[in-house]
Parts: structure tokens; C-alpha cells; sequence
């Protein structure tokens, strides 16, 4: 198996600045902090193994990632912890970012629905979380042109 790690800071909680804006800590008030966990790094790494295709017996590469979150409690000065660990096989790991990607449209698009008010969210972690999404975009594209090279050297 082959293995390479990445391993990077990916929370804008995690550093009082991000990109030089200044990020506010907040105060929040009830349970719902007890729950709050702050991702404050990703690994991932490749692993790859060989399979037999079952109906043409032919060999073929299945690469999977190993994924691990490491994080803390939001309310706690606690010491960062493996918040998750897992094998995916790459595919799956698309499906996941696809997915968690599906569900922060749907809850910026509610967020924004609410914030029509008088009581608005913080801006500079919108700023942040904007940066972070303009870095996925250009991280996404470089994957697809990726793939695209990959899947045109394959025979099929």
C-alpha cells in the first residue's frame, strides 16, 4: 500500500486571524456548547490496493483515503483529539465532500433567510468561511482537470 499525507489547518477558529482579518471569539450562551467540537485539522492519505475485477478477472488499482479529523471542544480549553477516523474508498470521499458541501449551501441559504432581520450574523467569519470556500473552489477544479487526465489515460 502506498500512503501520502496532508495534513492543514482548515478552521478559522482555530488562529485569531485569517488571511489578516481579525476573527471575533464569541460568547454564546446555553447547552448547545457542550456539543460544539472545532475541527482544527484534516489528514488524509491515499492508500491503494490491488483487486481482480470479477468478471473480466483483470487486475486493477482501488485506492482509498484514510481520513482522520483532529479537533476540540468549542467551550473547553481541552487538548486537540482524533474527532474521526476512517477508511473511504476514494469515490466515497467525493460523496462525502459532495454531500457536507450540499448541506453548507442549504444551511448558508437558511442563514440567509433569517438574517433579513434586525439580528444579522458576524461578518468577518463570513469573510473567513467565504476564503475557505473560494480555496475548495479552486482546489475542486484542479481534481476535475485531475480526473479528466487520469480517466483519458486509461484504456477502455
Amino acid at each position: 500500500m502506498n500512503s501520502k499525507t496532508e495534513q492543514r489547518r482548515t478552521s478559522p477558529d482555530d488562529s485569531p486571524e485569517s488571511d489578516g482579518v481579525k476573527i471575533p471569539h464569541l460568547k454564546v450562551a446555553g447547552d448547545i456548547l457542550s456539543k460544539v467540537q472545532v475541527i482544527e485539522a484534516v489528514s488524509s492519505s491515499l492508500l491503494v490496493g490491488l483487486a481482480e475485477l470479477d468478471e473480466a478477472k483483470a487486475k486493477v488499482l482501488v485506492p482509498f483515503v484514510a481520513l482522520r479529523l483532529f479537533g476540540s471542544s468549542y467551550h473547553e480549553d481541552s487538548e486537540s483529539q482524533v474527532l474521526h477516523d476512517s477508511v473511504l474508498t476514494l469515490e466515497n470521499t467525493a460523496f462525502f465532500i459532495a454531500e457536507l458541501a450540499n448541506g453548507l449551501k442549504q444551511a448558508v441559504d437558511e442563514l440567509g433567510e433569517l438574517s433579513g432581520g434586525k439580528m444579522r450574523p458576524e461578518p468577518q467569519r463570513l469573510l473567513a468561511m467565504k476564503r475557505l470556500i473560494e480555496d475548495m473552489n479552486k482546489t475542486l477544479g484542479a481534481i476535475d482537470t485531475g480526473l479528466d487526465a487520469l480517466v483519458a489515460t486509461i484504456d477502455r
